[in-house]
């Protein structure tokens, strides 16, 4: 091995240890701020939905003339380079395009963004059309079916069609999952356990952290707290933030019931964190918006310097 490699390993491994020494101290740093805010006696900071950032139409503008003449872009950049870099008796040598030259090159260049443009647009229609006939091919119309009755919040009713769908045609992971959804949302604990078992034993790789999570708060609500607990302290994860959100809430709820109020800060303050990054529709906000208050208005009574109602948002 020569010197050279030796630089190059080097190299390497000093750009992959600044990049991890940069993350543990990122992480170092989050979890300073969540002790200095839990140190305040206060509760979570109340936080909104981010505004979007309005786009900047010079800055959109300025990109799109460099990118309608960038062959000319390119022609005078290469000019001045080779004027900076290269002697002037070797100029000639250089052999760069005239001026001329590239405002041709501009005129096939816009025909290139044309049809790319054209075939892009076409592409994406043909492929959305594709996707849409696929969604509609292999949906499943119970669970449609009871996603709507849910929203209309018939849950009794969405509850009736998954179960006669189930025993009609037989269970799937999706209709099992619903089923159990809407059971916990109606307060059936002792059937949402038994489904949530169900999803276990027969799909034991799907849902997993969603079946878990689901399968243990029952089981609080049944009155054996103790052994939820334990689980749910484990931390959790979830893909949509609404469903996340609700679980958080849950958590929350039910350590203030077992007194353990430090765990239901981290809970409160994970679901505010979440609400405030504005992944969720605008449309379903303040249902989610009411489940962090319910949380806040509970444990706004363990800090006495906080109101249920707090007007400080971020």
């Amino acid at each position: 091995m020569t010197s050279r490699d030796v630089l190059g390993v080097a190299a390497i491994v000093l750009v992959y240890a600044s990049a991890f020494l940069g993350l543990w101290l990122i992480q170092r740093r989050a979890r300073r701020r969540v002790q200095q805010e839990k140190r305040t006696g206060r509760l979570p900071s109340r936080r909104s939905p981010i505004r979007p950032v309005p786009p900047n139409p010079v800055l959109i503008a300025t990109a799109l003339v460099l990118l309608a003449f960038a062959p000319v872009v390119l022609w005078a950049g290469e000019t001045a380079l080779g004027w900076l870099i290269v002697p002037p008796e070797a100029w000639e040598d250089l052999r760069i395009p005239t001026f001329r030259q590239s405002l041709r090159s501009t005129l096939d260049w816009w025909l290139i963004l044309a049809g790319i443009g054209f075939l892009g647009g076409f592409g994406g229609w043909v492929c959305s059309r594709v996707v849409q006939w696929l969604e509609k091919r292999f949906e499943d119309r119970a669970v449609s079916r009871s996603a709507e009755l849910v929203k209309a919040g018939q849950l009794d009713e969405a509850i009736a069609t998954l179960r006669q769908a189930i025993d009609a045609d037989g269970p799937s992971s999706t209709r099992l999952d619903h089923l159990a959804a809407c059971l916990m949302d109606r307060e059936r604990w002792a059937e949402a356990l038994q489904v949530s078992l169900e999803i276990e034993d027969r799909y034991p790789l799907v849902l997993v952290q969603a079946n878990r999570r689901r399968k243990f708060l029952a089981i609080c609500h049944l009155g054996r707290p103790e052994v939820a607990a334990a689980q749910f302290f484990k931390g959790s994860s979830g893909n949509w933030p609404g469903g996340r959100i609700v679980d958080l809430c849950s958590y929350c709820q039910m350590l203030i019931d077992l007194g353990l109020i430090d765990r239901a800060w981290d809970q409160l303050r994970s679901a505010e964190v979440l609400y405030g990054r504005g992944t969720i529709q605008e449309a379903e906000r303040p249902r989610f918006r009411k489940e962090i208050d319910a949380c806040r208005t509970r444990l706004a009574e363990h800090f006495a310097d906080e109101k249920p109602d707090p007007l400080d948002e971020l």
